[in-house]
């Protein structure tokens, strides 16, 4: 499931945004995975569940370094890549505490709960300035890229870089 998440990540994130592939990649993907295994009463929903959820974690490694990467400044890219392997760590540790103490029923519906915050932060988080660019949606990215960097960042250099970027 990673693998086959990982793979449409990239064109999905094109297509729709990276934002958006979050929300319905892997969200939707987790979600389905999570309902499936929570109520699994046949051995076909617990194998596609776990498909969903390698799913969704595909898109999330896929497509939040690609954000990460995308929104920080060139001197904070390399630092700040190493967020997603991490959280995934810390992600891993905490279904294995929990799982000490749940049942996989009820981990499952644990697990399943968290994407309700999640997809509520996700909403407030704004699109990538290179997939507004790759719009064409030059007015959005600049507003985006000036919440993003302050009064005092250079924008104008830095939307020229990533639209000669995007064109090469």
């Amino acid at each position: 499931g990673m693998l086959f998440g990982s793979l449409i990540a990239g064109p999905c994130a094109n297509f729709m945004g990276r934002k958006w592939t979050s929300i319905f990649g892997t969200c939707g993907s987790l979600a389905i995975g999570y309902s499936l295994f929570s109520g699994a009463q046949y051995v076909w929903m617990m194998l596609l569940g776990r498909f969903m959820q390698g799913a969704g974690l595909g898109f999330s490694t896929t497509v939040s370094t690609i954000y990460i990467m995308e929104v920080a400044t060139p001197n904070m890219r390399g630092s700040l890549a190493v967020i997603p392997a991490i959280a995934g760590t810390l992600g891993l540790l905490d279904t294995q505490i929990l799982g000490a103490v749940l049942n996989w029923q009820w981990l499952s519906i644990v697990c399943a709960s968290l994407n309700i915050p999640f997809i509520i932060l996700l909403l407030f988080i704004p699109e990538s300035p290179v997939y507004l660019i790759h719009s064409e949606k030059i007015e959005t990215a600049h507003r985006v890229l000036r919440i993003l960097r302050g009064p005092h960042w250079d924008i104008t250099k830095e939307l020229t870089d990533i639209k000669v970027a995007s064109e090469g």
